[in-house]
């Protein structure tokens, strides 16, 4: 049932997202970037699909599309920001015998309106709407985590592969609590040479767990305390930390001025 409900809950038609916003963060992305996520919508990749730099094919690094369908293969293409989504994806399903293959969805499971604009598929003899129950692939956001399955230990392997070899990082509105130890995990596999930049509200916390608990240079380290939404409405811009930078220059003027006051006094 909590599956069930977290899968109609951020079905496309019923979330309202910031289409806006979420096509400027699509311009921002860059070929041979991969996206690592935690979250179960389809938001990031209907983005990237429109954007040209992702699609439903290859773009989860795993599953395969329900064989009975029949689509479009000329709309497909191939994808350049692959998405990792380490606790699956309201349109992902175990299939097979022993349920250790994931199966992509294209469409909606109760009105089989496509996911990816475009996309156009052909069900021949209309199927029974699947409105109860949703059995989608979802693993809990908890602490408690196995990722035993083969395709979850897949999930795993990419995701480390990507961040270990990764020049910069970019940390968007996760906070990486102490409790949950696969994120600390994830956080050890950065190289130590990596720039690093986080937006989140906790953004100076996190800065100063990744410098003393990781071993990553503080200097690599660009932290902007703001939302999302403002970070990308204002053209991906560490404004906050520019602003605190500048007030630790003026500070440290100040200081070294009241020094040589001091000196001079003496």
């Amino acid at each position: 049932m909590i599956k069930h409900f977290i899968v109609k809950f951020l079905l496309p038609d019923t979330l309202k997202p910031n289409q806006d916003l979420l096509s400027k963060f699509a311009e921002f992305t860059q070929p041979d970037d991969v996206i690592i996520t935690f979250n179960y919508d389809l938001l990031l990749e209907q983005a990237l699909w429109k954007a040209g730099l992702w699609s439903p094919q290859d773009g989860y690094l795993l599953g395969e599309f329900n064989r009975n369908l029949k689509y479009d293969h000329s709309k497909l293409f191939e994808t350049q920001v692959p998405i990792i989504k380490l606790h699956g994806s309201i349109n992902w399903h175990e299939a097979g015998i022993f349920q250790e293959n994931i199966q992509v969805d294209l469409s909606h499971p109760a009105n089989y309106e496509p996911y990816f604009e475009g996309l156009n598929i052909d069900f021949g003899v209309r199927q029974r709407p699947r409105e109860f129950y949703y059995d989608q692939y979802l693993i809990a956001p908890t602490f408690m985590k196995t990722y035993r399955s083969k395709y979850e230990v897949h999930l795993v392997r990419a995701a480390c592969d990507a961040i270990s070899k990764s020049d910069e990082i970019y940390a968007i509105g996760y906070s990486f609590p102490d409790a949950d130890s696969f994120s600390s995990f994830l956080l050890a596999q950065i190289p130590a040479e990596s720039k690093i930049f986080i937006v989140d509200k906790n953004a100076d916390e996190i800065a100063t767990t990744l410098s003393k608990s990781y071993g990553l240079k503080r200097n690599n380290i660009k932290n902007e305390q703001s939302n999302i939404g403002d970070w990308i409405g204002g053209g991906f811009k560490f404004s906050a930390y520019e602003n605190y930078l500048e007030t630790q220059h003026i500070m440290n003027e100040m200081l070294q001025i009241s020094k040589n006051r001091s000196i001079k006094h003496e």
